[in-house]
């Protein structure tokens, strides 16, 4: 019984080398000694599989997880220019798959690229000239593939001056429902609204957040710093700077059982432009 076990264990289980399964490549290389704390995401045909990235220390902004959080699966859907209403849960979430050009010429995406903190994108060698065109630099070169730079990527984590609260409904008072609708369910209808507003033309989505809940303070424009001290699976430890009261804006994931703490005192965790979250 124990060599039969054995026998069929060989068909079904993998105990290839790791290096066989996940080579050295001087692309990976490249975006793991340059990364920090930005995400990469390959595009075309230099896209990678779910995960993948994953196994070689690379922040990556797709991914399958079979709990997968349905506030990004959403968010990356609308934000490249979808409607909701036509949204289906997966286990996955990304960006798009497609032709380079494609992809990038639709400048909703193009913001979302921006806003996840894309820094590096990997192409094939014979598609630059789909990426020079939308402020991307050419930064390394490997064989069939290139690493282009996205010059007006966001940080992962920053400062915010300002914030609004969801878009409002037309005909709706604030914090009351109509046509026999509950306030909770207008709140729910009012968030569905937030990607179409950050997608607008005239949102700046670099100073200013949406938060579904007020915040504690009251955030005014003036220069601050953000460094990402340690950053770790279960911890994230940053340090700011700031001569005027500001939201500390950080583009992971929104989840209950997360705890923050400003000088030693905990304070609340407020889920910020739809799934991200904000101190």
């Amino acid at each position: 019984a124990f060599g039969h076990i054995f026998y069929f264990s060989q068909k079904y289980f993998s105990f290839s080398d790791r290096g066989r399964v996940f080579p050295k490549n001087e692309v990976l290389e490249f975006i793991q000694m340059n990364q920090g704390y930005y995400r990469s995401w390959g595009v075309g045909e230099a896209f990678l599989e779910n995960n993948f990235a994953s196994q070689y220390v690379i922040f990556w902004p797709e991914g399958y997880d079979s709990l997968n959080n349905r506030s990004y699966g959403e968010f990356t859907y609308a934000m490249q220019g979808a409607g909701l209403a036509d949204f289906v849960f997966r286990a996955d979430a990304g960006l798009g798959r497609g032709k380079t050009a494609e992809l990038i010429d639709n400048p909703s995406r193009r913001r979302l690229v921006d806003m996840v903190g894309v820094k590096y994108v990997i192409v094939k060698s014979d598609e630059e000239k789909a990426l020079s065109l939308y402020n991307f630099k050419k930064v390394f070169e490997s064989g069939k593939y290139t690493v282009f730079e996205n010059l007006t990527v966001m940080p992962r984590a920053f400062l915010a001056s300002n914030y609004e609260g969801p878009p409002h409904l037309e005909g709706f008072l604030q914090g009351s429902g109509q046509a026999g609708q509950a306030p909770e369910e207008v709140a729910k209808i009012r968030r569905k609204l937030i990607p179409g507003k950050l997608l607008s033309e005239d949102f700046d989505f670099r100073n200013v957040v949406i938060l579904e809940e007020p915040s504690p303070i009251s955030p005014q424009f003036s220069e601050g710093t953000v460094e990402i001290v340690s950053y770790k699976p279960k911890e994230v430890i940053i340090r700011t700077k700031s001569d005027q009261p500001k939201l500390l804006f950080l583009s992971d994931n929104y989840y209950p059982g997360w705890k923050a703490t400003v000088d030693g005192d905990e304070t609340e965790i407020l889920r910020a432009n739809y799934t991200f979250r904000a101190v």
